[in-house]
């Protein structure tokens, strides 16, 4: 952390440097994409990414036996009218 030049505020390091305090690292993670598997009795399905990456496009299909029901619980559906959707 550089104090020397700034006052009241944060300056970022190189991580590589040492540091006393703390530094920003990049995250190791995948982007979000759609879970491809067969989905079991009370299953959460999540979209992918959630919260975040809101408008990742994602089709799930959900199929059940001969004379079985489907029932779909909306747990939390956050829609910006330009671009998320949920069809049913």
């Amino acid at each position: 952390m550089d104090t020397e030049v700034t006052t009241d505020h944060w300056a970022n390091a190189d991580c590589s440097s040492q540091q006393s305090v703390a530094c920003i690292r990049k995250q190791n993670y995948s982007s979000p994409s759609c879970s491809v598997r067969p989905w079991k009795k009370g299953q959460i399905i999540y979209s992918p990414g959630f919260p975040f990456y809101a408008s990742s496009p994602c089709y799930f299909l959900l199929s059940v036996d001969a004379g079985k029901t489907v029932e779909i619980e909306i747990l939390l559906l956050e829609a910006n009218y330009c671009c998320d959707s949920l069809i049913l």
